[in-house]
């Protein structure tokens, strides 16, 4: 525990900053769970909580919106080209460009609590060109509310394993069990719905 414990004193907001990045870009890496754990040990790695939540919030706005610009610049001729071969056809564009227009806003806040879904909300309002300015308003909205709820919950988190300090010594294992089914979760969660589409579309 003191090597990670040093970690996070050496390298936590740098981690935490990248792993809110990727995760918004795209990646499937366990943000949340790095939030709380940096929380959870920011007095022994002696950070800031302002600090923390500026890290994490900034690596939501920039990851989000490095999401989009990528998806405003090569999402179109993609999807037009490739997304047949993965159950996204041009009918099915279209519906997804007429949703994004008319509640653009909302869905990209909401997304950021849905797993899966928040990886390609900023790659989705890039691809079909939802206006900048309110992209932008929704990005930082999202990112806000989320990062203020999950710092929240990592605090709550904190004072709990004060309460309990064998929570804090066994963090790492909690993590190592709950980030891998969550993930598996989605993809099931993914898959599932993607077959249902598939037969919604042979029946209609």
């Amino acid at each position: 525990m003191d090597a990670f414990s040093h970690l996070i004193e050496t390298a936590g907001l740098t981690t935490l900053f990248f792993a809110i990045f990727g995760e918004s870009v795209g990646l499937f890496l366990p943000a949340e769970s790095v939030l709380i754990a940096i929380i959870t040990l920011r007095e022994t790695g002696n950070l800031s909580l302002t600090h923390i939540v500026l890290a994490a919030w900034s690596g939501a706005v920039l990851g989000n919106g490095a999401a989009y610009m990528i998806g405003r610049r090569f999402g179109r001729p993609v999807i037009l080209t490739y997304g047949a071969r993965f159950g996204l056809s041009e009918p099915r564009f279209a519906m997804a460009e007429a949703k994004m227009a008319r509640h653009g806003a909302l869905i990209l806040v909401v997304s950021r609590f849905i797993l899966l879904v928040r990886q390609v909300s900023g790659f989705v309002a890039g691809t079909t060109d939802m206006p900048w300015p309110r992209y932008l308003v929704a990005n930082v909205l999202g990112a806000t509310l989320w990062v203020a709820i999950w710092t929240w919950i990592g605090v709550r988190f904190a004072e709990l394993t004060a309460l309990f300090p064998w929570l804090l010594e066994h963090l790492h294992i909690v993590a190592l069990i709950a980030v891998p089914a969550l993930i598996i979760g989605g993809i099931v969660w993914w898959m599932l719905r993607r077959r249902k589409a598939k037969r919604n579309d042979s029946t209609g």
